[in-house]
């Protein structure tokens, strides 16, 4: 005997199951696809804010100026001070500390010394000034200043360079 199914019983069942499927959705509305309030406050977060334009100070640019010609006096009386001291201190090596030689040398090297204190001084004014804009009410364009404060630590480690490598060259006492 072959077992064969039946084919006729099938759409009934069909039928049956989708009959009793149906009557399980009943009148039940869906939800709704419009914004729920909480998305429109989602939303609220999103508004673009633009940064306030940045306003010129003339306070700062004067400051800036005169912090500006004071790096560069000390930049040129540095490179002309230099000059002199690795002179100094090339023909006072081998020399006996306290020698006029090493003495000669030695003075030339303090005043390079008192030459990168008024740097770091420019640079002490410069940070000042950009903590006190940075605290600032107001938003004030400091490309100037950032870009000086820049050169002034640039300018300060070469002299700290130069002014170790010197002293490195002399006996000490």
């Amino acid at each position: 005997m072959t077992y064969r199914p039946r084919t006729a019983a099938l759409p009934a069942l069909s039928c049956a199951a989708l009959a009793l499927l149906a009557g399980c959705a009943g009148d039940t509305a869906f939800p709704s696809l419009a914004p729920r309030p909480i998305e429109a406050i989602a939303r609220q977060s999103e508004r673009i804010v633009t940064a306030p334009v940045p306003v010129n100070d003339s306070a700062l640019e004067t400051q800036v100026t005169a912090l500006e010609t004071e790096l560069q006096s000390a930049a040129s009386e540095w490179s002309s001070t230099a000059a002199t001291t690795r002179a100094a201190v090339e023909r006072a090596r081998g020399a006996a500390v306290g020698s006029e030689g090493w003495i000669v040398a030695q003075q030339s090297v303090s005043r390079l010394d008192a030459i990168r204190e008024r740097t770091a001084k420019v640079t002490e004014a410069l940070d000042q000034l950009r903590i006190d804009r940075a605290q600032a009410a107001k938003v004030i364009d400091t490309a100037r200043l950032d870009r000086i404060w820049a050169a002034s630590i640039a300018q300060g480690e070469a002299q700290d360079t130069e002014y170790a490598a010197l002293l490195a060259g002399l006996k000490s006492a």
